[in-house]
């Protein structure tokens, strides 16, 4: 707001409240009273001459802080008429509580930053609105005609221009949207980033690198978390429509996941070998981050992939999967494991340095 041409016609100079200036505005308030807070519902830019402020330093500091109290965005002072410099005492409360106190030098029409403001306060929240609802029916479509969890993810991250990752309950990384970027640099590192990570208690930032985090779950049973990511300097930081957009694609993974049968990590590690047998992973990196996220390292570990051809009587092709995972894993081997077109299960495994004088495998 301060960048408007109605309020940097006042040469405005922030003296306080450095960091609270991203704090949103929710309307704009004129006012000469000396208890401006009782009027007051949170979110309002307040807007005064410097005509009602007392010459008391204690009311002083009890007027900053009743307004910090209520939650105003903060208070922007015309020095133009009774004050041409600013009152130290009200800096001075104001450094106290961090409060936001902006300075006009230069004289400023108050009724047309309220109507420049508000009008675009209210603009705002009519494109929130039409926002909301372009998401809701977009997410109710892909719902209805049965979209698998990939899309919903890659649509989530395409809709909110963040890295988007679908997690499960040992933070392994099944799923990764990432708008028009590999996700290398989303996956690097994942499980101890993850891990970093608290669930809040709703939806909301959390960890080091201000995440943003949901619950995937049905009828209190949690099977997973979403996580959006903020990508560094070329992605500004996640907001309040992030959030809506992360909730509904929770709600569409949870009745895909009704309606699709196969786990989430099965499907993962068929789609991670199909990339790999087919070249699409972007580049050796985008691999190993990808597979590493899914619980295989493979750094400093020798790789050996095979086909299985399951023979007559078998059984279903998941129930195979799972067994070789299962003594594969007992026999002490990262692996992956996912059926590959030809009737095949593709196997990579990810075999640990041998022992001096040993084998790299055996059995």
């Amino acid at each position: 707001m301060l960048r408007l041409p109605v309020l940097a016609a006042g040469a405005p100079e922030v003296v306080s409240g450095h960091g609270q200036l991203a704090r949103p505005v929710r309307w704009v308030h004129i006012t000469e009273l000396l208890d401006p807070a009782s009027f007051l519902k949170g979110g309002e830019l307040v807007l005064t001459t410097g005509m009602p402020l007392p010459e008391d330093p204690a009311l002083v500091r009890r007027y900053v802080d009743e307004l910090a109290d209520v939650g105003a965005a903060g208070l922007v002072i015309e020095l133009v008429r009774r004050y041409h410099r600013p009152p130290s005492e009200l800096v001075r409360a104001c450094l106290a509580r961090d409060f936001p106190l902006v300075l006009l030098s230069r004289t400023v029409n108050f009724v047309e930053v309220t109507q420049v403001l508000h009008s675009l306060i209210v603009g705002s929240q009519v494109e929130s609105l039409r926002r909301a609802q372009d998401v809701h029916d977009t997410f109710t479509a892909l719902t209805l005609r049965g979209a698998g969890p990939e899309e919903v993810v890659d649509m989530a991250a395409e809709m909110s221009g963040h890295p988007v990752v679908l997690e499960n309950l040992v933070h392994q990384a099944v799923i990764c949207g990432s708008p028009g970027r590999g996700v290398e640099g989303a996956l690097s590192g994942w499980e101890r980033r993850s891990r970093a990570t608290p669930s809040p208690d709703r939806t909301g930032l959390s960890g080091p690198e201000d995440w943003l985090v949901t619950a995937v779950e049905y009828r209190g049973e949690r099977w997973g978390r979403l996580l959006m990511l903020p990508d560094g300097a070329r992605d500004p930081a996640v907001g309040p429509e992030d959030a809506m957009v992360l909730e509904r694609t929770a709600t569409a993974l949870t009745i895909a996941r009704l309606t699709h049968h196969t786990r989430w990590e099965r499907r993962a590690q068929r789609t991670l070998l199909l990339d790999l047998v087919e070249q699409r992973c972007r580049s050796k990196g985008e691999a190993r981050a990808r597979a590493e996220a899914l619980g295989v390292p493979v750094a400093g570990r020798r790789l050996m992939v095979t086909l299985v051809s399951p023979g007559p009587g078998a059984g279903e092709t998941t129930e195979l999967e799972d067994r070789l995972t299962d003594e594969l894993g007992a026999a002490g081997a990262a692996v992956l494991v996912g059926a590959v077109p030809g009737d095949h299960i593709g196997v990579l495994l990810a075999l640990p340095p041998p022992r001096r004088g040993g084998r790299w495998w055996s059995g």
